[in-house]
C-alpha cells in the first residue's frame, strides 16, 4: 500500500492526527453549509483549486447533519495496514463484519448497505441474496474503490438526510479525490513473502498523479492493482497437502490398451518432507514449487481505477466527469477436478460507473445535478484455455471463457417459456461438449472416486449483467434565520439479464430479461434556533418490477382423468380464479403461437418515509443527538426474478421461485450524546433501535397445480411476515496527543433477534417463532492508532507506527445431534441440521471470538526531488487464530467421528479391491511388491468389476505403489498405518482446519515515492 503524505496543492497541511482528531459535530456541519455556500452571493469557488472549494464539496457530501456519522480523513486511510475500504469501516462504532467477513451495520446484513460515490448511488439492484440456493444463481456485483481515490470516507449508522436511499441498514459516502493547483502523484509496489510469515504470492502496485489542465481545469487518475498467485489459506495448511499433476509418470498396457498415468508433486504442504521421500522420483520437484500456505490453481488479480476531470468556469459553477472501474477474477479451485484441465472454472466481475456532475450557485441556493451509467456484470464459467496466474499474479486480461457468447434476449427468453429449448437455455452444442464422467483412483491418496480424470467441463455457468442509468437533481437553499431547506428527485431504470443453467444438467435452470424502474422524491427542512437544530424531511419511494408472471385462470376444472369436477373448482381455487403458477409451457392454456400470453404483471409499490432528526448543543464541548424514522430499500432482484421463466417441468422440487415482492422497510430510534474531553479528546455515545420488515423468505405455497390438476406446495421467495428487531450501544473515543499520536477506540454491543408466525419455517408448530439473529455479533472492539515521529518537514508526518486491532463476539448457529446414520457429520455452522434433534435451539450456539491486530512501521527519507516511504506490514500480527465455521455436532474445527467414518469407507473400499486382485493380507496390509517387481508388475492386477486383467486396473495398481512410497517407507507394502497416513492427509485437504480458519500471520514489505 502505498503513502500520500500530503498535497502540495493545500498550504500549511494539516498533521494526520490533527486531521482525523477534529471530528465534526453535526450543527457546525451545517453551520459550515450554510455560512459557506448558501449565504447570498456566495461564490461556489474562488479558483478551480481554491482549499475553500474543496471544503465546500467536503462539506456538502458530509453533511449529513444530526444524524450517527463516523468521518474519516482520506489523509489516515492510506497510511493504516488495510486493503479495502471495509476494512475501515469495520473499525468504526456500529460496524462489524458477518460469518462471511462481510461489512454489516448495526444487525443488519450485508445487502442493506447503501454506497454513493461524489453524492451518486451506486449500489447494484442484483445483489445475490438467492445464490445459496439449489438453482446455485450468481452472487452479487459491487463496485470497489482503492484507498488512494480517498477525500473522505464517511460511514452513517443510523438516519441519513432523506435525499440518501437506496439501502436500510447504513450508508456508506466517499468523497473522491480531486487535481490540486500543482501536479504531484505517488507510486507503490508492496509484496509478502519477503521476512517470513505466510505467503501467497501477493504484490500490489499503486499510483496517482493530478494537477491542473489550464485554468479552468483540473485532472486526476488513480489506479490499484493486485495479483495473488494463491487465496489465503488458514492455519493448518501446511498439515493439509495439495499435490499438482506435473506430466506422466509412466504408461501401462494391458491388451493393447495403454493408459497414461500422471505424476504428483506436491504444491502445498511439509516441503522438507517431500525432499525426504522413500522414492527417489516422488521427490523430484520437476519444476513445481513447495509451500506451506499457497493453494495451487487459485490465483486471482483485481484492480480498481478511478480518473475525474472537474471543470470550473467561474466561481459559481463546477461541472465533473467521474470514471471508476474495477475487476476481481480468479480460479475456482476443486481439488476434486483440480487434474482435469477441462474442468477449471473461474469467475469475474466487472463493475463501472461514469458519471456527469454539475453544481451551480444560483442565488441563496445550490443545484446540484447529476446522470450516470453504470454497469455490473459477473461470470462463472469453464475456461475455454486454462488461465495462467499471470506476471507476479496479475492478471488485467479478462479470462477467456466458454459459452460466455450465448445472447440473452427476448428471443431467447421466448424460446426457454415456449419450451422448443427442451433441455435448457444452452444451445445442444454445449451440452454436447460434456463428455460422460469416469474415475480410477487417480491422485496422491491413492483412494477411488475422489479425483476426477475424464469428462467436463461439469458445473453451474452464470451469466449476469445488469446496467443503471440514473439521473438526479437536488436543490438546497438557504432559509430564513439559518435554514437550509433540500428538494430533490431521481430516477433509475435498470436492465438486467441473467442466466443460470448446470452444463451438464438442465435442471435446474433460468434465464431472464428485466427493466426495473425506481424513482425517489424528497424534502427536509432544517432550522436552527440557538442551539437546537431540527432536520424534517420526507421520502417517496417507488419501485415497479415491470415483470410478469405465469398465471393459470381456472374455466373448467377437471380431474386426473378428465372429467368434470362435481363442485367446479380446481383444488382449493374457484372456477373463475386467475391462480399464480408455475407452470409455463406446461400449462394447459399455454399457447406456441403467443408465449407471453396468461401473464400477470407486478404490482407497482411506494412507500413514504418520515424522517426527524435533533441535535442540541448544551455547551461548547456536549451536544445531544435523537432521531426517528423509516428507511426503504428495494427488493433485492435475484428474489423477484428467482425463475420467472422458468417452467416446473424442467426443475427439482428444491427449486425456489420469485415474487411480486414490496419494498423493504426499516424504522430507527436512536439517541447520543457527543462530549468533548478536554481539548483533545471527544466521546460519542449512542443508543439505538431499529424493526425490520419486508423480509423475503422461502416459504412453502400451497397453489393448484394444473398440470397434476390438484393442490401442490411450491417454493417461493415471499414476505411470510418475519419481523427482526434489534437494539444496541454504540462508542467512540477519539484521543490526539499533541500533533505526534492519535488514538480511536469504538466499542458496539448489538442484540437482534426474528420473530414470525407459523408457516415460515416449514414444519414449526403453531404459535410465534423468535430466533436470535444468526450473523449479529453482540460485541464489537475496534481501535486504530496513529504514532508519528515528530519531524521538521511535513513529509515526515508519514513516519512512525499506524495500527489497526479488531475484535468481534462470534456469530451464532446451530448444534446439530450427531445422529446414528452420521447425516449431521459434514454439517457447518451456517448450515441446517440434516436430521435429529437441535441442541440447546435454533441459533443457540456461538462461534468462537475474532480478533486481529495488524501494525505498520514506516520510515520516510528524501529520494531526488520527493519522499520515498520504507515501510513493513505486519498483518495478524500476534497470529491469533480466527474461527470462521466449524462442525455443528462438535462445536469446533475438527471432526474425528467424520474423519474416521472416511477413513474406514476408504480403507473398506481398498480391501475389497484387493482381495479381488489377491493382493490383501491378513493384517489389513497391500503387497504391491509382485515378487520384487513393484510397480512395473502391475500389468497383471485384477479390475475388482470384472475379475479381469486390464489397463485401468494397471493404473490403479501403479497409483497405489506411488501413495505407499509417498505415506510409507516405499517398502511396496501398503501397511494399515501407511494406509491412515494417506487417507488422512486426503480428509484434511478437503476438511482441514485451513478451510475453517482466517490466514496466519503475513509479513509484507512496500516502499511508496511521492513525486
Amino acid at each position: 500500500m502505498f503513502l500520500r503524505v500530503g498535497r502540495p496543492a493545500r498550504p500549511a497541511a494539516r498533521p494526520i492526527v490533527g486531521r482525523a482528531a477534529s471530528a465534526r459535530f453535526p450543527g457546525a456541519l451545517l453551520g459550515s453549509l450554510a455560512l459557506c455556500a448558501l449565504l447570498p452571493g456566495t461564490a461556489l469557488a474562488q479558483s478551480p483549486a481554491a482549499p475553500a472549494a474543496d471544503s465546500i464539496v467536503r462539506a456538502r457530501a458530509a453533511a449529513f447533519g444530526p444524524a450517527s456519522v463516523q468521518l474519516i480523513p482520506g489523509e489516515l486511510v492510506p497510511q493504516l495496514p488495510v486493503d479495502s475500504i471495509q476494512e475501515v469501516l469495520r473499525l468504526q462504532p456500529g460496524a462489524s463484519t458477518d460469518a462471511e467477513g462481510r461489512l454489516v451495520v448495526r444487525a443488519g446484513t450485508a445487502d442493506e448497505l447503501a454506497t454513493y460515490v461524489d453524492g451518486i448511488p451506486v449500489s447494484p439492484g442484483y445483489r445475490g441474496l438467492a445464490a445459496g440456493d439449489i438453482a446455485g444463481r450468481s452472487a452479487g456485483t459491487a463496485l470497489q474503490l482503492g484507498v488512494n481515490t480517498l477525500e473522505e470516507l464517511d460511514l452513517v449508522t443510523g438516519l441519513a438526510p432523506v435525499r440518501f436511499g437506496h439501502g436500510r441498514g447504513g450508508l456508506v459516502s466517499v468523497v473522491t479525490r480531486r487535481g490540486g493547483e500543482h501536479w504531484d502523484g505517488d507510486l507503490g509496489y508492496e509484496r509478502d513473502g519477503v521476512i517470513g510469515g505466510a505467503s501467497f504470492g501477493f504484490t500490489r502496485l499503486r499510483g496517482s498523479f493530478g494537477g491542473p489542465l489550464g485554468r479552468a481545469f483540473r485532472f486526476f487518475a488513480a489506479g490499484v492493482l493486485d495479483g495473488r498467485q494463491s487465496a489465503p489459506s488458514g492455519f493448518g495448511a501446511a498439515d493439509a497437502p495439495i499435490f499438482v499433476a506435473a506430466g506422466r509418470d509412466t504408461t501401462v498396457t494391458v491388451d493393447g490398451t495403454s493408459l497414461d498415468v500422471a505424476r504428483y508433486v506436491l504444491a502445498r504442504g511439509d516441503c522438507e518432507a517431500r525432499a525426504k521421500s522413500a522414492d527417489a522420483a516422488l521427490a523430484e520437484t520437476l519444476g513445481i514449487d513447495c509451500s506451506t500456505s499457497r493453494t495451487p490453481g487459485t490465483a486471482g488479480s483485481d484492480f480498481q481505477a478511478l480518473a475525474r476531470l472537474d471543470f470550473v468556469p467561474s466561481a459559481r459553477t463546477r461541472v465533473g466527469l467521474l470514471v471508476l472501474a474495477s475487476q476481481d477474477q480468479a480460479h475456482r479451485f476443486d481439488y476434486a477436478t483440480a487434474f482435469l484441465p477441462t474442468d477449471q472454472f473461474g469467475r469475474r466481475v466487472t463493475s463501472s460507473v461514469a458519471a456527469l456532475t454539475w453544481d451551480q450557485a444560483i442565488g441563496r441556493g445550490l443545484l446540484q445535478s447529476y446522470v450516470s451509467r453504470q454497469s455490473d456484470r459477473a461470470t462463472e464459467a469453464p475456461f475455454a484455455s486454462v488461465a495462467g496466474a499471470g506476471t507476479m499474479g496479475f492478471y488485467l486480461k479478462p479470462y477467456d471463457f466458454r459459452y460466455t457468447d450465448f445472447k440473452v434476449d427476448a428471443q431467447a427468453v421466448a424460446d426457454y417459456r415456449s419450451g422448443s429449448q427442451n433441455a435448457g437455455p444452452l444451445p445442444a452444442t454445449a451440452r454436447e461438449d460434456n463428455q460422460s464422467w469416469s474415475s480410477l483412483r487417480s491422485g496422491p491418496y491413492g483412494t477411488r472416486n475422489v479425483f476426477v480424470d475424464q469428462g467436463g467441463p461439469d458445473g453451474r455457468l452464470n451469466l449476469l449483467h445488469e446496467t443503471r442509468t440514473l439521473a438526479g437533481t437536488s436543490l438546497t437553499t438557504a432559509t430564513g434565520r439559518g435554514g437550509i431547506l433540500v428538494l430533490g428527485g431521481e430516477l433509475t431504470h435498470f436492465r438486467l439479464t441473467n442466466l443460470s443453467q448446470r452444463t451438464t444438467s438442465t435442471e435446474p435452470s433460468e434465464l431472464y430479461v428485466g427493466s426495473p424502474r425506481q424513482m425517489a422524491l424528497w424534502a427536509e427542512q432544517t432550522v436552527r434556533r440557538g442551539g437546537l437544530t431540527v432536520a424534517t424531511g420526507l421520502r417517496y419511494d417507488v419501485f415497479d418490477s415491470r415483470a410478469e408472471r405465469p398465471v393459470f385462470v381456472c374455466t373448467a376444472a377437471r380431474d386426473l382423468d378428465d372429467s368434470p369436477l362435481a363442485d367446479g373448482h380446481c383444488g382449493s381455487a374457484a372456477v373463475g380464479d386467475t391462480i399464480a403458477t408455475t407452470r409455463i409451457f406446461t400449462n394447459p392454456d399455454f399457447d406456441p403461437g403467443d408465449p407471453g400470453a396468461n401473464v400477470r404483471p407486478d404490482a407497482r409499490h411506494t412507500l413514504l418515509s418520515p424522517r426527524v432528526r435533533l441535535g442540541y448543543a448544551l455547551g461548547a464541548r456536549t451536544e445531544l443527538l435523537a432521531a426517528w424514522g423509516q428507511q426503504a430499500q428495494a427488493p433485492d432482484f435475484s428474489l423477484v426474478f428467482a425463475g420467472i421463466n422458468t417452467d416446473q417441468g424442467r426443475t427439482t422440487t428444491g427449486y425456489v421461485f420469485g415474487s411480486d415482492l414490496d419494498l423493504a422497510r426499516t424504522r430507527t430510534t436512536e439517541v447520543g450524546l457527543r462530549q468533548g474531553l478536554g481539548r483533545q479528546a471527544r466521546l460519542a455515545v449512542t443508543g439505538w433501535q431499529r424493526r425490520d420488515a419486508g423480509f423475503a423468505t422461502t416459504r412453502l405455497v400451497r397453489l393448484y397445480d394444473p398440470a397434476r390438476m390438484a393442490d401442490t406446495d411450491f417454493r417461493f421467495y415471499t414476505d411470510s411476515g418475519v419481523v427482526r428487531t434489534a437494539k444496541g450501544v454504540d462508542v467512540r473515543l477519539d484521543q490526539r496527543f499533541g500533533r505526534t499520536a492519535l488514538a480511536t477506540l469504538a466499542y458496539g454491543y448489538q442484540k437482534g433477534e426474528t420473530k414470525s408466525a407459523m408457516g415460515a419455517f416449514g414444519s414449526i408448530p403453531a404459535g410465534e417463532l423468535t430466533l436470535p439473529l444468526a450473523y449479529a455479533r453482540p460485541h464489537t472492539v475496534a481501535a486504530t492508532l496513529a504514532l508519528l515521529v515528530p519531524g521538521t518537514a511535513q513529509s515526515r508526518s508519514s513516519d512512525g507506527l499506524f495500527g489497526t486491532f479488531y475484535w468481534a463476539s462470534g456469530t451464532s448457529y446451530t448444534l446439530c445431534d450427531p445422529d446414528p446414520v452420521q447425516s449431521n457429520e459434514s454439517v457447518l455452522s451456517g448450515d441446517p441440521c440434516v436430521r435429529g434433534n437441535f441442541v440447546g435451539g435454533l441459533n443457540a450456539a456461538r462461534l468462537p471470538a475474532i480478533k486481529r491486530l495488524d501494525l505498520r512501521l514506516a520510515k520516510t527519507v528524501a529520494f531526488g526531488g520527493g519522499d520515498l516511504t520504507l515501510y513493513v506490514d505486519a498483518r495478524n500480527a500476534l497470529n491469533w487464530r480466527s474461527v470462521r465455521r466449524v462442525f455443528v455436532t462438535t462445536g469446533t474445527t475438527a471432526n474425528p467421528r467424520e474423519e474416521q467414518l472416511a477413513i474406514v469407507a476408504d480403507s473398506f473400499a481398498l480391501a475389497f479391491e484387493a482381495q479381488q486382485a489377491g493382493v490383501y493380507q491378513p493384517d489389513g496390509s497391500v503387497d504391491l511388491r509382485f515378487g520384487g517387481a513393484g510397480a512395473n508388475g502391475c500389468a497383471g492386477y485384477l479390475d475388482a468389476r470384472t475379475g479381469s486383467p486390464s489397463a485401468r486396473a494397471a493404473a490403479d495398481c501403479v497409483l497405489l505403489s506411488r501413495a505407499e512410497a509417498r505415506w510409507g517407507n516405499g517398502d511396496g507394502v501398503f501397511t494399515w498405518a501407511e494406509q491412515r497416513a494417506a487417507f488422512a492427509a486426503q480428509y484434511r485437504a478437503f476438511r482441514g482446519e485451513q478451510a475453517l480458519t482466517d490466514a496466519p500471520r503475513q509479513f509484507r514489505v512496500g516502499m511508496a515515492l511521492r513525486f
